[in-house]
């Protein structure tokens, strides 16, 4: 089932992918099963992500015996910034009605440390917001070559209503990287 739901997104024309991303946008905020408001998040990832040129080869629930990687993004970009960072990206989605917290973060590292140094870069995603120590947790790892974005709120909705999503991220990103980020709050 899950190939068959990639193959459908990598078929989606633009107006199709727009109208699927405010589709799963409208369904993640009005759902209340907490399995189908999570897999609503990772849909939504994954669409909003196929938007960014580049990001196009995405393998989503990957789960073997150690580990659950909700996306797996391959990153073929020819922007020159995404070009610098790794070949790949880890997303990890915590649709969650309580704060994402430090444990969260540090399984998302161990799974970014278990791929050759082939994933340097990740995106947390939390629509419920983060805990206050986790932006001090990702300062203190800030010297060790890997990178998560955080995802909150206020990210979420620019990049669902952003026109280009890839200045969007891009901005998330350049606020990570000077050490601004404020989850949740937005550029």
């Amino acid at each position: 089932m899950e190939t068959v739901r990639e193959r459908e997104l990598a078929s989606l024309t633009s107006d199709e992918t727009e109208r699927a991303i405010q589709g799963s946008w409208a369904q993640l905020r009005a759902e209340v099963d907490k399995n189908r408001k999570g897999r609503a998040l990772e849909d939504l990832l994954a669409l909003l992500l196929k938007t960014i040129p580049g990001f196009d080869r995405l393998d989503t629930r990957l789960r073997n015996e150690i580990e659950e990687i909700d996306i797996v993004v391959q990153n073929n970009s020819t922007d020159p910034l995404w070009q610098k960072e790794s070949p790949y990206l880890l997303v990890e989605c915590k649709n969650w009605s309580k704060h994402v917290g430090t444990k969260e973060l540090r399984d998302l590292w161990g799974k970014m440390d278990g791929r050759y140094d082939r994933c340097r870069l990740a995106l947390l995603v939390a629509p419920g917001g983060f805990a206050d120590p986790v932006l001090s947790a990702l300062l203190s790892k800030k010297e060790k070559g890997t990178l998560v974005l955080l995802l909150g709120p206020g990210e979420l909705g620019q990049l669902v209503s952003s026109k280009d999503r890839n200045a969007t991220l891009k901005e998330v990103h350049r606020r990570a990287v000077i050490g601004a980020a404020n989850p949740g709050d937005g550029p």
